[in-house]
């Protein structure tokens, strides 16, 4: 008898995904739409999901788009796992589909970026808070030798479970500041210094990495990332210029520490590149 060949069979796993993806393949619903693939919300093995799928195009010849496109899609996963290898808050990856060039991630229960600013437009301190939030995400980013290359408040969600986990701090914080005065001043100190330790503060979560790369050690290349982020931010959010920019890079400052000086240099030459192309085209 011929022994058959098994490397080409799909594993248990990948049969238990693709049976789970063709059963919720009719409750699936587009939800965004880009110039490189839809976004759907799905379920993945009974937990709420996002389906990220490189659509084909015609326009191309068939071979290349398919490689094309399947290299830019395995490029995101792994800078999705190579962030959440490193502690960096990004949706989970639960299945990668190479036949449909789809990513299966998991689904961030909050708000844009831009839907929390805007929902707190007058807000300014909720707003330098969220700076300094995407200011340290982008900097541990960076530190890791990812970029992003497409930084937009769009492209960051706040977590519901972070904003509830704020609000019981403060509550607990106001809490023990008024049973305080009953207890000695020794007592309301330490629970005072105990309550700033234990306050988390507010982080944000960093998607869509398809244009993405990863070993990026240039400092240029963090630069115009970060330009990147001051456009979107500046053509989004008026008064950025003064509310947002600026506590977002002195948090991304104090996180790279030494490394962010070449980062600011070539960021003020890629600033003067950027209005000399607006002047003159």
């Amino acid at each position: 008898m011929i022994a058959q060949d098994d490397t080409n069979r799909p594993s248990k796993r990948q049969k238990v995904a693709e049976k789970e993806t063709n059963t919720e393949s009719v409750s699936v619903q587009c939800t965004n739409q880009g110039a490189e693939g839809r976004v759907f919300e799905t379920t993945f093995l009974g937990r709420p999901a996002m389906c990220k799928e490189r659509f084909a195009k015609t326009y191309r010849h068939p071979d290349l788009d398919h490689k094309l496109r399947q290299t830019r899609m395995l490029q995101e996963a792994r800078c999705l796992v190579a962030c959440s290898r490193k502690g960096i808050d990004v949706p989970q990856v639960y299945f990668i589909d190479e036949h449909k060039m789809s990513l299966h991630l998991e689904r961030i229960n909050g708000w844009t970026v831009k839907e929390y600013l805007n929902m707190h437009e007058s807000d300014d301190s909720k707003w330098s808070q969220v700076a300094r939030a995407v200011g340290t995400a982008v900097a541990k980013m960076h530190m890791c030798g990812i970029i992003h290359g497409d930084l937009t408040t769009s492209n960051m969600m706040i977590r519901r479970s972070a904003v509830e986990d704020e609000k019981s701090d403060s509550d607990s914080n106001g809490s023990s500041s008024n049973g305080s005065s009953s207890s000695s001043s020794s007592s309301s100190s330490s629970n005072a210094t105990k309550s700033k330790r234990s306050k988390t503060p507010l982080s944000v979560t960093l998607i869509d990495f398809g244009l993405g790369s990863q070993a990026v050690t240039n400092p240029e290349d963090r630069a115009v990332d970060l330009y990147v982020l001051e456009r979107a931010m500046a053509s989004t959010h008026p008064g950025s210029e003064t509310k947002l920019v600026p506590a977002a890079l002195d948090a991304y400052r104090k996180v790279c520490s030494k490394d962010h000086f070449k980062t600011m240099e070539k960021l003020s030459a890629v600033r003067q590149r950027g209005r000399k192309r607006m002047a003159f085209g």
